[in-house]
């Protein structure tokens, strides 16, 4: 099994461009025993090639969805708005946000949402030791 420092994670997708938006300003991100936790939203369908702009995008779910992270007990502890323009990735078009100060809670639900008619809403649980085992980057792949 590989380990990969926290800091080496969120520094390369610093470096890669990656981190387009979020909510939680980063000096506020800790290391704790929970967290931080970065949601990386991949548009379903996009490539290498994909235009991920602002224009490309415009009224799909990836313009002005958010993202919202609450505890157990339904506190929300994290939340943010999509940026208008996606990050070209070899996995296509993708977003990310990065919440820290995640401490105390046996699981969280990661909730990607965008108001419209009708309204889109995906709602993940992960439970502490599964966002460990995934180094706290979550991944979710959602069509536009």
């Amino acid at each position: 099994m590989v380990m990969v420092s926290r800091w080496f994670v969120v520094g390369a997708a610093a470096l890669a461009g990656v981190g387009l938006a979020t909510s939680a300003a980063l000096s506020d991100v800790s290391l704790g025993p929970e967290g931080p936790l970065r949601v990386v939203l991949t548009a379903a369908g996009t490539g290498r090639t994909a235009d991920c702009s602002a224009a490309a995008f415009e009224g799909t779910f990836f313009d002005g969805a958010t993202v919202t992270v609450t505890d157990a007990a339904g506190t929300v502890v994290g939340a943010g708005e999509l940026d208008a323009t996606g990050q070209a990735t070899p996995d296509g078009c993708a977003w990310s946000l990065t919440f820290g100060e995640l401490t105390g809670a046996e699981s969280y639900v990661v909730e990607l949402r965008r108001e419209g008619t009708p309204p889109r809403v995906h709602t993940y649980d992960f439970t502490v030791a599964e966002l460990e085992e995934k180094d706290w980057t979550v991944w979710v792949s959602v069509f536009a």
